[in-house]
C-alpha cells in the first residue's frame, strides 16, 4: 500500500524533554490515518538545514506541515523566524507540494506573519491551519480526509490540461485580437458590427479550414487589451455579446479556455480612479451665516480602494469569456500564467502593464518587476530538456510592447531594465502586444535567445494606403505554430485586414517567421 508521506516541520517535535516527546508522540497519530486505503507515513526535520534538504528532494513528499513559529531555530528573533518561515514556505511551494500552517496559538502576532507573507505571494495558494491541539485531541479521521483531499487539489491543479484534440505534429492556430475599443462612435462600423463578426468568422474559416481532424476557425485566441474604451461596464455590455458571437460561430460557449486575456489602458476606468480627488461643496449656517465649506476626499486609503475597483467592470467581463484564470492574484489585476496547454508545446503568461496609475489617475506604461520575478518563480516548478533548454515556447501576453523594436511608439516604462529580466524567462519567447495600432513582426535579441514581438492592428482607426488599394488597418492576425513530436519549430505569421467590403490575407512585416 502507498502511504501519503507528510513532512513534520516543527522545531519542538524533535526537541529533547517532555514538550518534544510530547510533540512526536501527537504527531505519530497520522500512522492510524487512512484515506482511500491509503495511509500515511510522518518524516521529520530535525533542524533548519534538514528541512531545506527535504524540500528540495524533487520526490517523496505530498504533504508539509510547517509551523509558523520557529523559534528554537532562530534563536526566537522574530524578524529571524519569519525569514525562515517564509523560506520554507517557498521551497515547499516551487515543489508544488501541499502545504499545513500549524501552530499552538493563532495569535495577531501569528497571524500576522502568515498574512504579510500572502500579500507579498498573491499567487501562493492558502494553505490549511491546523492548531496542534487539533492532533492531540485525536482528530485524524478529519485530519487525514482534509490532508489527502488538499494534495490531491494540488496535484490536480499543476497538471490540469485542456484538450485541443490536436496530434502531435499537427500545427497549433492562434487568432491574435487586440484594440477593440467597445463603446467608441465608430465601432459599430468596423469589425464589430454583429454582421461583420460572422462575416470575419467565415473569412477565418476559409483561410484556416476544416483539415479532416479538427473543424475549421483557431484552436486559441489571444487577446491583447484595451477591449473598452472607458473601462465602464456598458463597453463590456457590447464585448460580451462580440464575443458570445464570435464563440457561436466557431460552435463554442462561454467561459472557454481557449480565450486567454490581458486588460489595456482603455480598459481601467479613470472616473473610478478619479472619484477620490472630486472637490465638493457643503453649506453650514453658523449663526446667520452661510459658510461653505470644501469637502476632498483626500484620504489614501479611500483613493487605493476606487483604484483597486479601476478594473472590475473588465475583470467580470473577462471571466465570462475566458474563466477565472486571471484572477487568482485579485484585484487590480496583475499576471497570471497558463500552463494548460504545455501538451502541445506552448505555455502562456499574461502581464498587466497599466494597473499602476499616476497623480491625474491615468494608468501608467510600466509593469512591476516582482510580477516578471513571479513567473519566474513559477517556471522552476518545470523540468527542462535534455539540452538545457526548455521544450516549451513561451508566450508573452502584454497590451504595451514589453520589448523596444523600431515601430514601437509608447514602450514601457525602464524597458531596458525589463528586457534583461525577461532573458532570465524560459527561451525562446514570443511577445504578442497591442496598442501600436498596427501590425507587424519584429525580431529582438540573439539568435541563441531571439525574440519575435508581434503587433496587432485595431478595428477603429483611420484609413491607411500600403498599396494602391485602400485598406483599413482593421483586422486580427493568424499565427501558425508548426510542431514536431509537440514541439514548436517556428512561427508564421499574417494578419486578415479589411479591405473595402472584403478580407485580404497579407504577411507580417518586416519579418513574418520565427525559428527555434
Amino acid at each position: 500500500m502507498n502511504n501519503w508521506n507528510v513532512l513534520i516541520i516543527d522545531d519542538e517535535a524533535d526537541e529533547q524533554g517532555y514538550l518534544g516527546t510530547r510533540r512526536e508522540k501527537i504527531y505519530k497519530g497520522f500512522a492510524s490515518g487512512l484515506y482511500n486505503s491509503r495511509g500515511f507515513t510522518t518524516i521529520f526535520a530535525k533542524n533548519a538545514d534538514d528541512a531545506r534538504v527535504l524540500l528540495r528532494k524533487s520526490v517523496g513528499i505530498d504533504f508539509v506541515l510547517l509551523d509558523v513559529r520557529l523559534g528554537n531555530w532562530t534563536n526566537n528573533d522574530d524578524a529571524e523566524n519569519t525569514h525562515l518561515f517564509e523560506e520554507l514556505f517557498e521551497l515547499a511551494d516551487n515543489k508544488n507540494y501541499a502545504v499545513g500552517l500549524i501552530s499552538g496559538q493563532w495569535t495577531a502576532g501569528t497571524l500576522k506573519i502568515v498574512t504579510e507573507f500572502h500579500l507579498r505571494h498573491p499567487e501562493i495558494h492558502t494553505p490549511l491551519l491546523f492548531y496542534t491541539q487539533d492532533f492531540a485531541d485525536g482528530n485524524f479521521e478529519r485530519i487525514c480526509r482534509q490532508i489527502a483531499t488538499y494534495i490531491e487539489y494540488k496535484k490536480q491543479y499543476k497538471r490540469k490540461q485542456h484538450t485541443l484534440k490536436l496530434k502531435p505534429d499537427t500545427e497549433l492556430r492562434l487568432l491574435h485580437i487586440s484594440d477593440l475599443h467597445f463603446g467608441t462612435s465608430d465601432a459599430s462600423a468596423s469589425m464589430l458590427g454583429l454582421w461583420n463578426t460572422k462575416h470575419l468568422c467565415d473569412a477565418i474559416k476559409r483561410e484556416w479550414g476544416d483539415d479532416g481532424e479538427r473543424p475549421a476557425g483557431p484552436d486559441l485566441v489571444a487577446i491583447t487589451g484595451d477591449i473598452g474604451n472607458t473601462g465602464s461596464p456598458n463597453d463590456y455590455k457590447d464585448a460580451l455579446k462580440w464575443f458570445e458571437k464570435f464563440a457561436k460561430e466557431f460552435d463554442w460557449s462561454l467561459p472557454n479556455q481557449k480565450f486567454l486575456i490581458v486588460p489595456g489602458n482603455h480598459d481601467f476606468s479613470i472616473s473610478l480612479c478619479g472619484a477620490a480627488r472630486l472637490e465638493l461643496e457643503s453649506t453650514q449656517v453658523e449663526g446667520n451665516v452661510n459658510i461653505k465649506r470644501e469637502l476632498i476626499l483626500s484620504d489614501k486609503s479611500c483613493n487605493d480602494e476606487l483604484a483597486s475597483y479601476a478594473m472590475l467592470p473588465f475583470s467580470e467581463f473577462a471571466t465570462r469569456v475566458c474563466g477565472n484564470r486571471h484572477l487568482h492574484a485579485g484585484y487590480p489585476l496583475k499576471w497570471w500564467t497558463e500552463y494548460g496547454f504545455s501538451e502541445y508545446g506552448v505555455v502562456f503568461s499574461g502581464i498587466n502593464t497599466s494597473f499602476q496609475h499616476n497623480r491625474d489617475s491615468r494608468p501608467s506604461r510600466k509593469i512591476d518587476p516582482d510580477d516578471i520575478a513571479a513567473i519566474q518563480k513559477k517556471f522552476e516548478e518545470y523540468e527542462y530538456g535534455n539540452s538545457g533548454e526548455p521544450n516549451l515556447l513561451h508566450i508573452i501576453l502584454s497590451h504595451h510592447p514589453l520589448i523596444k523594436h523600431p515601430n514601437a511608439r509608447e514602450p514601457i516604462e525602464d524597458c531596458e531594465n525589463h528586457s534583461a529580466q525577461f532573458n532570465t524567462l524560459w527561451s525562446p519567447k514570443i511577445f504578442l502586444c497591442g496598442h501600436e495600432h498596427s501590425r507587424g513582426g519584429h525580431i529582438s535579441g540573439a539568435d541563441q535567445n531571439k525574440k519575435f514581438i508581434v503587433t496587432a492592428p485595431t478595428t477603429t482607426t483611420s484609413p491607411t494606403t500600403p498599396s494602391s488599394q485602400s485598406v483599413i488597418s482593421c483586422g486580427v492576425n493568424l499565427l501558425e505554430l508548426k510542431r514536431s513530436r509537440s514541439m514548436v519549430s517556428s512561427v508564421h505569421g499574417k494578419s486578415m485586414v479589411k479591405v473595402d467590403n472584403d478580407w485580404e490575407v497579407l504577411p507580417l512585416r518586416p519579418n513574418s517567421t520565427w525559428e527555434r
